[in-house]
């Protein structure tokens, strides 16, 4: 790890995974920025040769509005594939519109969503997107799956309790305030149990007439009752293989690549600067009381 003046997190040096971060220096295309600001980024993960990046803009409130996509050492080969634009903000700072950039076929880019977002307050009521774009193969581009003038409704603590872009009819929560079942479309469903401290205990997928039954005991993670992982700091233990993975993370702690003992990269994880981010595995964290997974949901 490599710091500036100021402690600031400047590079991050591995074999299987690099990152530099640029905050004032005048790299070509990027605008400097002088204020903490970091005015662009490129890593360089897995057995990749040319490393990947983003230059960024703000506005005048240091309100970032553009994700500039870019390749090689000055990020000027293969740009613009996976740019993020924010095209507008409200006076309480909430985004009102935003751009996305992929893969939308074999060896071609363009837009893949264009949203427009409306609030009640701070509140998002709908989101609309006039994208006519996907993204190739397996996606995470929104899915606008409603055309009605309010998406989204909240509890009277300020809790989500239905997403219709998800086709989440509704989302319980218990005296902790913690979701305690998701109900969506065709009869499925995802229930949680907590221990009283609010720690996760269980989680149960209903797809039809399949049921994936999660149980976190400690530091074990147990599906329909059979030992898949033990979690540590540094990564998981997976089973029956019992084999050890690695967490390589970046200046946020994303985990960026996942290792074996022998230091070979085994998966790698590409973070979309804006949303729609491209994960190879779920990944598991024990920084906080509840054990966290991204997953891809049903809705």
């Amino acid at each position: 790890y490599a710091y500036n003046v100021r402690s600031w997190t400047k590079s991050i040096t591995g074999t299987l995974f690099s990152q530099t971060l640029n905050y004032q220096e005048a790299i070509t295309g990027n605008t400097p920025c002088y204020n903490g600001n970091i005015s662009s980024m490129s890593w360089k993960s897995g057995v990749e040769t040319s490393q990947r990046g983003y230059r960024f803009t703000y506005d005048g409130l240091s309100r970032l509005k553009d994700a500039l996509y870019g390749e090689g050492a000055t990020l000027a080969a293969n740009t613009d594939r996976f740019n993020e634009q924010v095209t507008g903000y409200d006076k309480m700072g909430n985004i009102l519109g935003l751009k996305r950039y992929g893969q939308t076929a074999a060896g071609s880019y363009g837009m893949i969503d264009h949203l427009t977002l409306t609030y009640n307050g701070n509140q998002l009521q709908a989101v609309k997107d006039i994208a006519t774009s996907s993204v190739y193969g397996n996606g995470t581009e929104f899915k606008d799956n409603s055309n009605q003038t309010v998406e989204y409704a909240y509890d009277k603590n300020g809790n989500l309790i239905k997403d219709l872009n998800k086709n989440i009819s509704n989302i319980g929560y218990n005296c902790l305030n913690l979701p305690s079942q998701i109900t969506l479309a065709g009869s499925n469903s995802i229930d949680y149990e907590y221990g009283a401290d609010g720690t996760k205990l269980r989680t149960v997928h209903k797809t039809g007439a399949a049921t994936l039954t999660t149980d976190y005991c400690g530091n074990a993670v147990y599906e329909n009752g059979v030992l898949r992982m033990l979690l540590n700091e540094a990564g998981y233990v997976s089973f029956p293989d019992r084999k050890f993975h690695f967490y390589l993370k970046d200046h946020q702690g994303n985990v960026r690549v996942v290792a074996d003992k022998d230091g070979m990269w085994r998966r790698r994880m590409r973070i979309i600067r804006l949303g729609g981010r491209l994960l190879l595995q779920p990944v598991f964290s024990l920084t906080s009381i509840t054990v966290k997974s991204w997953i891809r949901g049903m809705g």
